[in-house]
């Protein structure tokens, strides 16, 4: 009785299993991966970019902020910072990176300081959602959850456009949440509730001007790090946020 041979191998699969690695490296696992998004578009000048770098830098320096990081260390979270304008102009500022303690905060603090402006242009937020999205899906990091922190001073004339965008990355599990610095323009914070925000417990908050931004991005990092606040501590930037900042969730 002749036996069955084995059926034999093309060139071209064997040459394939030949030089595919025998497994892919894993995630890395981490308690939020996040983008921080900031508006370089034409109608922020120079000073005001660097207010929101130098807001962002002293956020991450606050005691309350560096606690709430600290709290996730098991795992820690994931932050990159973009810079965006026009639908093709997003550049990457500060690569991913896993902060776990008050050091990485004070190293990621040093690093905002030394960014420089990248882009200039329109205003176009779908552009940063969906670059931001991308960021997310293809980076070396797995977040039990995801989001996208875009702050901007001007709403996005492709409106359906933004919507579309956003609704791209709620699909793929992200929250986008925002900040709006208002200066003078009151329905910017209903436009974002309306068309940029979006997931799971989204939220806005505004900002009267870029003077405020420093105590607004400070308060939307400790609810996007989701530790409860200490009540016997205040604040030390909440005098500045009081009368500058205010908050609002999408409508149900």
């Amino acid at each position: 009785m002749r036996r069955a041979r084995r059926p034999r191998l093309t060139g071209i699969v064997a040459l394939a299993l030949a030089v595919l690695p025998a497994s892919l490296p894993a995630a890395e696992p981490v308690s939020l991966e996040l983008v921080l998004a900031v508006d370089g578009s034409n109608s922020v000048s120079d000073e005001e970019f660097a207010l929101q770098l130098g807001g962002l830098a002293l956020a991450f320096l606050d005691p309350e902020v560096v606690q709430a990081v600290e709290a996730h260390m098991t795992q820690g979270l994931a932050v990159a910072l973009v810079q965006w304008s026009n639908a093709t102009d997003q550049a990457v500022s500060v690569p991913w990176r896993r902060l776990r303690s008050g050091a990485d905060c004070w190293q990621l603090a040093a690093d905002l300081r030394r960014v420089t402006r990248q882009v200039r242009g329109g205003t176009a937020i779908s552009g940063a959602l969906d670059f931001g999205r991308r960021m997310i899906d293809g980076n070396a990091f797995e977040g039990r959850r995801k989001a996208i922190d875009v702050s901007g001073d001007g709403p996005d004339l492709h409106q359906v456009h933004t919507r579309q965008a956003r609704d791209r990355a709620v699909a793929d599990g992200i929250t986008v949440n925002g900040l709006v610095i208002l200066d003078d323009n009151e329905r910017l914070e209903t436009f974002y509730r309306s068309h940029v925000i979006g997931g799971d417990r989204a939220f806005v908050m505004s900002a009267n001007s870029f003077a405020d931004y420093a105590a607004a991005i400070r308060e939307k990092l400790l609810r996007e790090l989701g530790v409860p606040r200490i009540a016997a501590r205040p604040p030390p930037l909440r005098a500045r946020l009081r009368p500058g900042m205010t908050e609002s969730a999408p409508r149900s």
